[in-house]
Parts: C-alpha cells; sequence; structure tokens
C-alpha cells in the first residue's frame, strides 16, 4: 500500500468521522427537525469537496514526486491533529453524559418515591371524603338525616311547649275548682256548728228531762233512763261531730296547700317558655343550614381530591422525560464508541500497523453497524409525543 493510497483512506475515514460526529451532537442537541436538516446537509459537503482534493493531489502527486511526498506528510500531520482532537474532547463529552445520566437516576428515584406518595395519600384523601360523601347521601332520607332528624325534634318541642301550655290553663281552672272546693268546706264548716249546737242541746233537754223524771219518783223512773240514752248519744254525737270537723280541717288545709302549689304553676310566664322554644327552632335551623353546607364543602373536597389524583397522575407520566433522556444518551454514548473505534483505526492507518485488506473489513463492519443501528428508544423532543415505557 503506497502513501498516497494510506492518505487517501485517511481522508476518507477523516470525513466519515468528522460526519457522524456532526450529525450525532446535531441529532442529541437539537430539537427542530430544520436544524438537523442543515447538518446532514452539511455533513455531505466533505463528500462533494473530497473527491476533487484528491483529484488535485492525485494530478500534483503525478506531475511532481516532492510535492506528493509534503502532501502526505502534511495529511500525516493533520490526522495527528484530529486523532489528538477526537482523544481529548470525546472524554469531555462521554463523562458528562455519564455523570448526568447519575444525577438524573438519582433525583428520578426520589420524585418517583415522592410522586407515588403523594399518589398515595391523595387515593386515601379521595377515599375518606368518597365514604363521608356516600354516608351523607346514603342517609337522606333514613332514621337519623339531620333533615329528618331537625323537624322530628321541633314538632317534639312544639308539642312539649303546647303540653306546658295546656297544663298551665287547667293549672288555672284546677285554681279555681280548688277556691270552689274550699268555699264547700266552709260551708260544710258551718253545718257541723249548727249540728254542734243540736247536740248540746239535745244534751241540755235530755239533762232537764232527767230531773223531772227524779221529781216524779216511781212514776218517771222509766223516762229517767229514756233520758239518759238520749243523753249519751247527745255526747257521742257530739264526740263524732268533733272527729268530722277535725278531719274537715285536715282536708281543707290540704286544698289549701294544693290551692297554693297549682297557683304557683299558673301563675308561670309562659312568654319564658315560648322565647326558649322560639331560640331553639333558630337553634335548629342554623344546623340545618349548617348541615347542608358541610355537604357541599364535603362533596368540593371530593372533587379536589380527584383533581389532585389527577394532577398527580400527570405528574408521574411526566417523569418519563428521564427515561427519554437516558435512552437518549445510552444512544449518544453508543454513538462515541463508534466514533473511538473510528479513532483507533486512524491511529492503525497513521501507524501503519494494519493492513489494507484489515482496514477495509474493519471500516465495511463499522459502517454496517452504524447503519444497521437501531434508532434511540425514545426519539421525541417533548413530553406530547411519543410512546416510552415508563421506570
Amino acid at each position: 500500500m503506497s502513501n498516497r493510497t494510506i492518505t487517501q483512506k485517511a481522508k476518507y475515514i477523516l470525513a466519515l468521522v468528522v460526519q457522524i460526529s456532526a450529525l450525532l451532537v446535531a441529532m442529541f442537541y437539537s430539537d427542530l427537525s430544520w436544524h438537523i436538516g442543515v447538518w446532514i446537509l452539511a455533513a455531505f459537503i466533505p463528500w462533494f469537496i473530497l473527491p476533487l482534493s484528491l483529484k488535485s493531489n492525485s494530478k500534483l502527486s503525478s506531475s511532481s514526486p516532492t510535492v506528493q511526498g509534503n502532501t502526505s506528510l502534511d495529511s500525516m500531520k493533520y490526522i495527528q491533529q484530529i486523532e489528538q482532537l477526537f482523544t481529548e474532547t470525546l472524554p469531555k463529552v462521554s463523562e458528562p453524559l455519564a455523570m448526568q445520566r447519575t444525577v438524573i437516576d438519582e433525583s428520578i428515584e426520589t420524585l418517583n418515591d415522592s410522586f407515588f406518595g403523594l399518589q398515595s395519600v391523595s387515593e386515601k384523601q379521595s377515599l375518606i371524603s368518597s365514604t363521608l360523601v356516600n354516608n351523607l347521601l346514603a342517609n337522606q332520607g333514613s332514621e337519623y338525616d339531620l333533615t329528618t332528624v331537625l323537624p322530628r325534634t321541633e314538632a317534639i318541642i312544639d308539642n312539649f311547649v303546647q303540653t306546658l301550655i295546656d297544663i298551665s290553663e287547667k293549672s288555672i281552672s284546677a285554681v279555681h275548682s280548688i277556691h270552689d272546693m274550699s268555699e264547700k268546706l266552709d260551708t260544710v264548716f258551718k253545718l257541723l256548728a249548727q249540728v254542734r249546737g243540736l247536740s248540746e242541746q239535745t244534751n241540755l233537754l235530755a239533762l232537764n228531762a232527767a230531773i223531772e223524771a227524779a221529781r216524779a219518783g216511781e212514776a218517771g223512773r222509766g223516762f229517767a233512763v229514756v233520758a239518759q240514752e238520749v243523753r249519751e248519744l247527745s255526747v257521742k254525737a257530739r264526740d263524732l261531730n268533733g272527729k268530722i270537723e277535725s278531719e274537715i280541717n285536715v282536708a281543707l288545709q290540704t286544698v289549701q296547700q294544693a290551692n297554693q302549689t297549682v297557683g304557683d304553676m299558673a301563675s308561670i310566664d309562659m312568654t319564658h317558655v315560648i322565647e326558649s322554644k322560639e331560640k331553639v327552632d333558630r337553634m335548629l335551623r342554623g344546623v340545618q343550614q349548617i348541615n347542608t353546607e358541610i355537604e357541599q364543602e364535603v362533596q368540593k373536597i371530593q372533587e379536589l381530591g380527584y383533581e389532585l389524583t389527577t394532577q398527580v397522575g400527570n405528574g408521574v407520566r411526566s417523569l418519563q422525560f428521564a427515561d427519554i433522556v437516558v435512552q437518549q444518551g445510552e444512544y449518544a454514548q453508543t454513538s462515541i464508541m463508534y466514533m473511538q473505534e473510528a479513532i483507533e483505526l486512524l491511529k492503525a492507518v497513521h501507524s501503519q500497523n494494519m493492513s489494507k485488506d484489515l482496514l477495509a473489513e474493519q471500516l465495511q463492519q463499522l459502517t454496517e453497524r452504524l447503519r444497521n443501528r437501531n434508532a434511540p428508544a425514545a426519539n421525541q423532543t417533548s413530553m406530547d409525543e411519543g410512546d416510552v415505557e415508563l421506570f
């Protein structure tokens, strides 16, 4: 293999490496399709210029061996400079990509745990609010629903207040009845006094009859016995009248006490009771209004829970950027590996340690691998396009 042939091969390899590098950098860092098109067009320029340059070099080499030698030396010098440039540049690209992947992996793990924790809390909140809303809705119309309990409570209080009013009215009627009874008892006392007077008169008449019988002697003995019996009956009637009077006095005292008690009950002011009933009615209406507001707010909480779950889901889906960046970074690192292999071929050409056939075979294999490699798994430029398997 002549130096001229090696130099031409090196130039072709150099053009191929430059083209691949430019396209990789363009596709990795550009997010607009026309940028990539410009880079592809620019990548074809060396292939139009290089043949002309090679023809010119060929003519020069045929005309002047000295020029050919100088060109070969210059080409080797340029190859060494480009080789040195790639050797220094590729680590500066691959190392940041590796560090970027490490940082993204750590960050995405933390974000992943945070989002899934937030999603779990959101689901629990939604479950609690849903249960609360369902219980409120399920109790509507039931025995324990506030919309049922409050009217019943109000009706019970109305009945209670009405009962107190009725008791007050009946107490007034009872006071009048007891007063009438007390007057009747006073009449009974008057009658008992008359009975006591009759008993005393009967006793006096019996005493007079006994005196007259004693004056009559034997003829009045029978009459004296009758007079004695009448006197004893008069005494018994007086004692019985005293007992009746005593019991009626006790009854009168009881009636007077009942009259006082019932009078006190009848004199109770029902205005306070009615005002209290109105206060309770207002409180019940307030409780009912608060219950309605609570139901509305709980429904709002449920809706917010659904919205939070949706937002968390959107956040989790947005975490696809980690997969996209990692997959694109892996694709770029693989491309850098191909570039490193091309550099090794340049080194072999430079050191003339590789035969022509082996160089052609290596170039063919590298070219086929470049052409046959799969497209990156995540090649979209935004989160609104493409499908990526998440995590």
